[in-house]
């Protein structure tokens, strides 16, 4: 073109094109585009994206990123709060309806444990109404407690202790129970001396 007519020449198409806004744009435009072919970028690009992506809920299926960390947090939650978890479980039930052989109510063996019980505690003692009322209960605490000791699997134990004054009358003292036979049984001791007589008995039921 002519410079006279007011146009350009080619040396000023040549500056302009040349020019430093021009390179910015050629440079910003390069880079763009070998981020977008780079395979290595687009990958991590995708990684960021899917680590960023909130979950939403309504039958969208959330990336393999997000669900491996709630697995992950949920992994440490349980770890962390083992020992509080393990405390609060119960066993199951082992569907047991018939203790073992050697883990039966062995009614000989407790009523010796009753008759030692009821001579150590009352051999040197007088009936007196108040104090006998709260020696029953304390006596009835130990021959359970001891009977426990026995570690008899799944078997319920109920004491009971009475005392009397002894004027030499006729005493009988009688129960009724409703259980099973084959694993139920119950277990009874006396002892007197010349001012008050005592009545142990024990019941130990079985529980299914």
């Amino acid at each position: 073109m002519d410079t006279k007519s007011g146009g350009l020449t080619m040396e000023n198409v040549a500056q302009l094109e040349n020019g430093p806004h021009l390179k910015r744009q050629r440079n910003s435009t390069t880079t763009r585009t070998s981020m977008s072919t780079d395979p290595n970028v687009v990958a991590s690009i995708r990684r960021m994206s899917r680590i960023e992506m909130p979950a939403v809920s309504g039958g969208r299926r959330l990336s393999t990123f997000s669900r491996a960390s709630i697995s992950l947090r949920q992994g440490s939650l349980r770890t962390d709060n083992y020992q509080q978890y393990s405390a609060q479980l119960k066993k199951q039930n082992t569907y047991k309806l018939r203790p073992e052989a050697d883990e039966t109510f062995n009614s000989s063996q407790i009523k010796k444990i009753m008759e030692g019980v009821l001579e150590n505690y009352l051999q040197a003692e007088t009936y007196d109404a108040t104090m006998c009322s709260h020696l029953c209960q304390s006596l009835s605490d130990i021959i359970k407690t001891r009977v426990k000791d026995l570690n008899l699997p799944r078997y319920k134990i109920v004491c009971l202790v009475t005392i009397g004054q002894n004027n030499q009358q006729g005493l009988k003292i009688s129960s009724r129970c409703l259980w099973d036979t084959e694993t139920d049984n119950y277990a009874c001791a006396t002892y007197t001396n010349p001012s008050l007589f005592a009545v142990a008995t024990v019941y130990g039921t079985y529980f299914e």
